[in-house]
């Protein structure tokens, strides 16, 4: 069950298994399983939420992309491992600067992919060497 959200997206990135691939649903995530996954608050929903944010950045609907990760942003440290925190750090950095982009008056979305950069400096800088080849 963990890795249904992931494998949706996949089919959703290839354009196969759902009719709108935006969204996270379609062969293996059902609209009544989508729904519930957003209304929790455990690692199904974070994975879900995630897995659906970086499908909304794809897919260049910022917007929900922001929703996505401000409604799992809280749950990441309980239920990552600190490479997928990490990683949720990069993708929340890039929807911040999308969405900057959008606006740029917007500085609360510049401050806030600045504050993500900085995590992820501090991380290579204590990373082993191969940390930023890993990440990507």
């Amino acid at each position: 069950r963990l890795l249904e959200s992931s494998w949706q997206r996949v089919l959703n990135s290839m354009g196969s298994g759902s009719t709108n691939p935006q969204i996270l649903m379609g062969d293996i995530i059902g609209s009544d399983e989508a729904q519930q996954l957003k209304q929790g608050d455990d690692v199904y929903t974070a994975l879900y939420c995630f897995n659906q944010a970086k499908l909304a950045y794809y897919f260049e609907d910022y917007n929900l992309a922001a929703t996505m990760t401000n409604r799992c942003r809280d749950m990441v440290p309980k239920y990552f491992s600190n490479f997928m925190a990490l990683l949720f750090v990069w993708i929340d950095a890039l929807i911040s600067l999308a969405n900057a982009c959008k606006d740029r008056t917007n500085t609360k979305c510049i401050k806030h992919a600045k504050k993500c950069i900085r995590i992820i400096q501090v991380a290579s800088d204590r990373g082993p060497v191969a940390f930023e080849n890993k990440l990507h």
